[in-house]
């Protein structure tokens, strides 16, 4: 218990509490006056449900060790339970808002999609700690596999955002484990893909106008990445992959148009061709949301209306102030100088996690952390460019304080896995400094033993 006591990093415990309390008070000030559950009503007293769960989770994951959940039972187990919980939805869960995400446990209910995210983090760290040089190639692909699977799942719900943000957290881990296992010259070859795919892409938007997205042009392009990676790896000779590199360039193109005709929904053809055309085009429709979100964020000017005075918040006209506009409410009410307060403490909240990264040697360690980081730095960069207009609207919460129980337990499980990294080092990883290029060469000596 003292070494726990010891490890355990009490600022991450600190900003939780202050962010869950913030998140109540906010979800309280947008829908006191709430007459429907969509409205928001009732909302604040579930949220304080939601972060009494989501603490004890938090407590529970921080001090269990590293070790119990690096065990091939234990990956499997999740990933099987993650794939059940996927396809109950499809099978049998109520249609809500044309979707079907959230499976009923009585009063409450969670969303599948969100723990997904977990999922992926955990198999990726195990496959790649296990990784030798011999089957790194088969790493690759049967990670690829996972991934690509709970993706589809989770896009027949529909929830793209959740989709998306699930194949950018892997590809994070897996850019990462790829940097570790490939030369110099393998990496400057993917680089010269990114800005190969990036000026194709452009020419496609500019000629194209609305038969695209940049969410759609990113994702794209990260799957040009994984799969010139993967054909490093399999093909003996380097000059073999130029003709590749040439023919999956040219397939973009095609593939961007039949990806956005074909497989995207109406209700996201409309938030694309509104984000594109600008919001002003559709402001009375698709357009709606992110005005009033921008109108809300600009009256809050220097200082904020003040707590409970925001018009655009508390008078029912922006929507859905208490979930994915929550930032834009919190902006009106608290102005440019709240804005910054709670971008440093997420900022700190960073560094935390990057610190439990850095005091220990483990290599599956290091991926969890990695992975939990992208989890919460994919949320609020997303949640916050959303509210600001500057990618399509995409129902993801801003961590910790939007209302939702699925998002409040992912969170805190992602802080206490990092809680559990620094809980279960010994007292050599307490001592000693590591360093990107440190853990690199360690991890390759580890590799060269098997």
């Amino acid at each position: 218990m003292l070494r726990v006591i010891k490890n355990h990093d009490i600022i991450i415990t600190i900003i939780a509490i202050f962010l869950s309390v913030l998140s109540v008070l906010l979800i309280y000030s947008t829908t006191f006056n709430a007459q429907t559950s969509v409205e928001g009503e009732g909302a604040w007293q579930k949220q304080v449900v939601f972060l009494v769960i989501g603490f004890a989770v938090y407590f529970f994951i921080s001090n269990i060790h590293i070790n119990i959940i690096n065990q091939k039972t234990i990956v499997v187990l999740i990933l099987v339970l993650t794939f059940i919980s996927l396809i109950y939805l499809l099978l049998f869960a109520d249609t809500i808002a044309s979707t079907q995400r959230w499976i009923q446990l009585g009063p409450l209910s969670f969303q599948p999609a969100e723990f997904a995210k977990i999922s992926i983090v955990i198999a990726s760290a195990y496959l790649y700690a296990k990784a030798t040089k011999t089957d790194s190639t088969r790493t690759m692909l049967i990670s690829s596999l996972i991934v690509a699977t709970l993706g589809f799942l989770i896009f027949l719900q529909p929830s793209f955002g959740n989709a998306l943000i699930l194949f950018f957290i892997w590809g994070i881990l897996f850019l990462i484990f790829a940097a570790i296992k490939l030369n110099l010259i393998a990496l400057l070859g993917i680089l010269l893909l990114i800005i190969a795919s990036y000026h194709n892409f452009q020419g496609i938007f500019n000629s194209a106008g609305d038969e695209g997205t940049i969410i759609i042009k990113l994702l794209l392009i990260l799957f040009a990445i994984i799969i010139t990676v993967v054909f490093l790896k399999i093909f003996e000779y380097r000059n073999k992959i130029i003709p590749l590199f040439l023919i999956f360039i040219l397939l973009l193109g095609p593939g961007t148009e039949f990806f956005y005709n074909n497989i995207l929904r109406d209700y996201h053809r409309g938030r694309v061709q509104t984000f594109l055309a600008g919001n002003e085009s559709d402001p009375t429709g698709s357009g709606f949301q992110v005005r009033q979100s921008l109108i809300a964020i600009g009256s809050g000017q220097l200082t904020g209306r003040g707590y409970m005075q925001g018009t655009q918040s508390s008078l029912k006209v922006l929507p859905f102030a208490h979930t994915d506009f929550i930032f834009a409410a919190f902006s009106e009410q608290f102005g440019f100088i709240g804005i910054i307060i709670l971008f440093s403490i997420y900022m700190l909240l960073i560094y935390r996690l990057w610190l439990a990264y850095n005091i220990t040697s483990d290599i599956f360690s290091k991926f969890m952390v990695i992975g939990v980081t992208a989890i919460i730095v994919t949320n609020l960069f997303i949640n916050t460019s959303m509210n600001l207009g500057l990618i399509p609207v995409t129902g993801v919460p801003l961590p910790l304080i939007s209302y939702g129980g699925s998002s409040v337990v992912l969170i805190m499980m992602c802080l206490g896995i990092a809680q559990m990294v620094r809980n279960s080092v010994t007292s050599k990883d307490l001592t000693t400094k590591f360093i990107w290029e440190n853990k690199i060469s360690y991890y390759n000596n580890t590799q060269s033993v098997d």
